[in-house]
């Protein structure tokens, strides 16, 4: 299910596929507002694990490419988080959250990129085709 993006502002590919494996050191770095059958669209169903405080989750990595190498790897995950049911999130537009490594805000960037939501203008990546 790779996908592949493009900013043609800095000549930068961006491709994007959920991982088996959960994204150690994550921490809360902003929320969209999507839906829950959009989120399953882009990225299939759920794939990261649940617990007490999080019933929904994606664990995605990002891999940037410059000149056909990947230069950089980016882990982000989307959760919803501290809801009494599992089906409160899957109902209409919800706020997710955005987690990823403390320090690397580009895993919200490029998530609210692939949401058409980005303010920031090196981080607009358009599908391949679209």
């Amino acid at each position: 299910m790779t996908q592949r993006w493009i900013n043609p502002q800095c000549d930068t590919v961006v491709s994007f596929d959920t991982v088996d494996y959960a994204v150690n050191g994550s921490h809360l770095l902003g929320t969209i507002k999507t839906s829950y059958d959009k989120l399953v669209e882009m990225f299939g169903e759920p794939n990261g694990g649940s617990c007490d405080k999080v019933h929904n989750s994606w664990d995605i990595e990002f891999e940037v490419y410059d000149g056909g190498d990947v230069v950089d790897t980016v882990y982000a995950n989307i959760y919803d988080w501290k809801e009494e049911h599992r089906s409160t999130s899957k109902r209409g537009e919800y706020e997710w959250h955005i987690g990823g490594v403390w320090t690397e805000h580009r895993a919200d960037w490029l998530l609210m990129d692939l949401f058409k939501k980005s303010p920031y203008p090196e981080y607009r990546f358009f599908r391949k085709g679209v």
